[in-house]
């Protein structure tokens, strides 16, 4: 399947600023799940999609100041992360793996509410609501950006 995508940019006729041409389903659904995508040390915002007739996907996006983090890491295969967003601009990790599939995290990306081990004797998780989600590019990575919502599950 193909995927673009383009500046929200009427003036310029919405140009493509990047374009692929053969992506499966499940990597164009996490990409269309995005609030940000980081593409040469450029960060984007989306701002709508569309579906052509011809079937090309299409994310419209407008460039956004860039944020970066002391802990972030690159990803041989595909990484995702968990990270907290503080109101200090700081969003340490709470989680970080790598994955081989872009299924293995397409749940995370339609969640709004996700939850974090908390204590492994009393099987509790911590409840992070969802603030934004980014995919990295240039690290090969997913971001999932919450908030702890200070409720605490019990299993």
């Amino acid at each position: 399947m193909k995927m673009e995508y383009r500046l929200n940019d009427e003036k310029q006729n919405y140009p493509a600023i990047y374009h692929y041409s053969s992506l499966d389903v499940m990597e164009i659904t996490c990409r269309l799940s995005c609030e940000y995508f980081v593409k040469n040390k450029r960060v984007y915002k989306a701002v709508s999609t569309a579906l052509e007739p011809n079937e090309l996907h299409i994310i419209y996006v407008e460039e956004h100041k860039m944020v970066s983090y002391e802990d972030e890491s690159t990803y041989g295969n595909i990484g995702f992360e968990i990270r907290e967003i503080h109101s200090n601009n700081k969003a340490p990790v709470i989680k970080r793996e790598q994955v081989f599939s872009h299924a293995d995290v397409v749940s995370y990306l339609h969640s709004d509410f996700i939850y974090i081990p908390n204590d492994i004797k009393t099987e509790t998780y911590k409840e992070m609501q969802l603030d934004s989600l980014e995919i990295d590019e240039d690290r090969n990575c997913y971001v999932f950006y919450g908030i702890f919502t200070g409720v605490d599950i019990y299993y």
